[in-house]
């Protein structure tokens, strides 16, 4: 009968326990995923965007109507409102398009 290779970990200071080794390489594999996860997140949060894509957003019209400063509608994915004539920045309010359930 095959017995699985076992390793011993400290479970708590001064208490030594067994587990599998396949469990245990299971748990590193998981660990470096999740660790490659955060890794790439923080970069994407760190990213800057370019401001470009935030036309209509940053006139100074319309920057008292974005709640936060570093979260704005792609300019091509982006709300517009009928424009009132005569009313510059009428036409934007703060809200992205989203393709919903169908």
């Amino acid at each position: 009968m095959y017995s699985a290779p076992l390793v011993s970990i400290r479970q708590s200071p001064g208490s030594w326990g067994n587990i599998e080794m396949s469990v245990l390489l299971n748990w590193h594999k998981q660990a470096h995923r999740y660790h490659f996860f955060f890794v790439s997140m923080q970069r994407l949060a760190n990213t800057k965007a370019h401001t470009s894509r935030f036309i209509s957003a940053n006139l100074p019209c319309n920057k008292f109507k974005n709640r936060l400063v570093n979260i704005m509608p792609y300019e091509s994915t982006r709300v517009c409102l009928q424009p009132i004539r005569g009313v510059e920045g009428s036409d934007y309010i703060n809200a992205s398009f989203i393709d919903g359930y169908r």
